[in-house]
C-alpha cells in the first residue's frame, strides 16, 4: 500500500541553513549564510554545526569574502580537523589487530569517504571510525579489541561484549584520549534480511589501502544507502555532504540504488532523504524520486521508521514510542533486521527499594570478605533445584554526587544478568540497594555467581578528575543474600 512521505526527517533548522550553504547553489548558498548569522552566534554553535562549519570554510571565500567570521571559522575548522587526524592516529591499530587476526574490515559512512579521497577535500570532521565486520567474525572481534586494550565507552565488560557482539548492531570502544571505534556486525540498525544483498556488498566492494592498511569500502551505491539509513535520522548532517560529494563525483549507479533501497525496505527513508537532496539542487533525477515515491511500503515498515527519527531531539516524542510498539508484531524477525537493547537480550534487575516479591526466603551464608568493600563479590548458592531467585542487599559508601551504578552478574563464562541503580548525593553514611537475581538459566547444582560493579562510562588520561570519580566501578558491600 501507500503510504505518506516522512515529514520530520529533515535537518533541524540551524543544520538546514548551514547545508544550504555548504552545497546549494551560490545564491541560495549565501542567502542560507545570512540568515544562519542572524539566528545564531558563533560562540553557541553546536557540535553538529560545527562539523558542517568546518566545510563550509573553504566556501566562506566567495560566499561572504569580508566576514569578521572568517578567521575564527578557519581556525576552529583546523583544529578539529587537527582533531581528527589525531584521532586517526589512535584509531588505526584497532584495525591493524583485526586485520593481524584475519579479519576483514569494511570502513562505511564518513570512513569510507575519508579513504576514498572524499574527507580531506572537505575537511570531513570524524568523532570515530566506522568498521564493519562479517556477523560470524562479531565475536572474534570483540575479543581482538579488547585483547589490544580497547574499552566499551559504556562500560561492559569484555566477557558481555563478546556475548552480545551476535546480536548488537553495533559497540563503541574507545583507547586513549582520542582513539574511538564504531564495530559494526550489521550495516543498517533496521532493513529487510537479504542475504543475497548481505553477500553483494562485501562482494562489490573494494580494497583500498587505510593508514598503510588494506581495509574496502563499499560500492557507491552501497555507501548512499548506508548514509541515508544512518544520516536521516540523526541530528547530524554529514550524511548530506557525503552523499552529495558521491553525486557530484558522477559515478551513481541510480537503478541499483533504487534495487538496494526496496529490497531492504528502507524506501520511507531514502526518499526523504534524496528529496531533501534535490531541494538543495543536488543531481538526484526526479525520475529516482518519482519511482521511489511510486513504491509499496508495508505499514509497520512506515512505523518502524517514523519511529526512528530524531532531528531535534535525542529522545523520541509520544506519538513515536507508538508507533514503535505498533510496528514491532507487523515486522516478523525471520524477515526483518531489528535493533534491540541490550535489556532485552540480558536482564536487567533494578533497586527494588525494599519491596520484596512474597516468597519463602532463605538467607545465604555469605564469607567473611563480602563485609569489606570492593568491585567484585563472589556468592555460592546451595544445590537446592528449587531455587530460582536469589536476593542480595548491596551496601554502598556515601557519594558526592548522584551516579549511576551497573553490575554485572557473571556465572562461569557468561553474564547472566545485570543490575542497575542511582546513587544518590547526600544519602546518608552509606546507601542500601536491594536486587532480585533470576536463576532459572543455571543449571542444578553447586552454583556460585560473581557480581561485578562496572564503570559506567569510559574514563580516559584527559577525563576530568570529577568525571573519572563519577565514572569509576563503585565498590560496594553485600549486607546481605537469601534464596527462593
Amino acid at each position: 500500500m501507500r503510504v505518506p512521505v516522512l515529514k520530520g526527517a529533515r535537518p533541524a533548522p540551524e543544520i538546514d541553513l548551514l547545508l544550504q550553504a555548504c552545497l546549494a547553489s551560490p545564491d541560495s548558498a549565501r542567502a542560507a549564510w545570512y540568515r544562519w548569522l542572524a539566528s545564531r552566534e558563533l560562540d553557541d554553535a553546536s557540535w553538529p554545526e560545527m562539523r558542517i562549519l568546518a566545510p563550509l570554510s573553504g566556501r566562506l571565500r566567495s560566499l561572504d569574502p569580508n566576514s569578521t567570521y572568517r578567521p575564527r571559522i578557519d581556525g576552529l575548522a583546523k583544529s578539529h580537523w587537527t582533531q581528527t587526524q589525531v584521532m586517526l592516529g589512535e584509531t588505526l591499530p584497532a584495525i591493524k589487530a583485526l586485520r593481524k587476526a584475519g579479519i576483514e574490515c569494511m570502513l562505511i559512512k564518513g570512513a569510507a569517504g575519508y579513504a576514498e579521497g572524499f574527507g580531506p577535500t572537505v575537511r570531513r570532521l570524524m568523532g570515530d571510525v566506522d568498521i564493519l565486520v562479517r556477523q560470524e567474525d562479531g565475536p572474534r572481534a570483540a575479543s581482538v579489541l579488547t585483547g589490544a586494550g580497547w574499552e566499551a565507552t559504556n562500560g561492559d565488560s569484555a566477557l558481555l561484549l563478546r556475548q552480545l557482539a551476535p546480536l548488537r548492531a553495533s559497540s563503541n570502544y574507545r583507547r586513549g584520549v582520542y582513539g574511538e571505534v564504531d564495530l559494526h556486525t550489521q550495516a543498517f540498525h533496521f532493513c529487510r534480511r537479504d542475504q543475497e544483498l548481505e553477500s553483494a556488498l562485501w562482494r562489490d566492494s573494494r580494497s583500498i589501502s587505510f593508514g598503510g592498511t588494506d581495509v574496502r569500502v563499499p560500492s557507491a551505491a552501497d555507501s548512499i544507502v548506508i548514509s541515508l539509513a544512518h544520516g536521516v535520522v540523526g541530528r547530524d548532517g554529514d550524511w548530506a555532504i557525503d552523499i552529495g560529494q558521491r553525486i557530484n563525483a558522477g559515478a551513481v549507479d541510480w537503478d541499483r540504488t533504487i534495487e538496494l533501497v526496496e529490497r531492504r525496505a528502507l524506501v520511507p527513508l531514502a526518499l526523504a532523504g534524496l528529496n531533501y537532496l534535490h531541494t538543495l539542487g543536488l543531481g538526484v533525477p526526479q525520475e529516482v524520486l518519482r519511482r521511489l515515491a511510486e513504491t509499496p511500503v508495508a505499514p509497520g515498515v512506515w512505523l518502524k521508521h517514523y519511529a526512528s527519527i530524531r532531528p531535534n531531539r535525542r529522545k523520541r516524542r509520544l506519538l513515536q514510542r507508538i508507533a514503535d510498539v505498533l510496528s514491532s508484531p507487523l515486522l516478523p524477525r525471520a524477515i526483518y533486521h531489528r535493533t534491540f537493547k541490550s535489556d532485552n537480550l540480558i536482564g536487567v534487575a533494578r533497586d527494588n527499594l525494599g519491596v520484596w516479591y512474597p516468597r519463602r526466603w532463605k538467607r545465604i551464608p555469605l564469607a567473611q570478605g563480602h563485609t569489606a568493600a570492593s568491585v567484585g563479590h563472589c556468592i555460592e548458592i546451595e544445590s537446592d533445584p528449587d531455587t530460582r531467585v536469589c536476593g542480595v542487599s548491596l551496601r554502598f559508601p556515601a557519594s558526592r554526587q548522584s551516579r549511576r551504578v551497573f553490575i554485572e552478574v557473571v556465572s562461569g563464562e557468561r553474564v547472566i544478568h545485570r543490575l542497575r541503580g542511582r546513587l544518590r548525593s547526600r544519602a546518608g553514611k552509606h546507601q542500601t540497594m536491594r536486587f532480585e537475581i533470576p536463576l532459572d538459566d543455571l543449571p542444578p547444582g553447586r552454583r556460585i555467581i560473581t557480581l561485578l560493579a562496572r564503570p559506567s562510562g569510559y574514563v580516559s588520561s584527559a577525563t576530568p578528575h570529577a568525571q573519572a570519580v563519577a565514572n569509576a566501578a563503585p565498590a560496594f558491600q553485600i549486607a546481605d543474600a537469601w534464596a527462593a
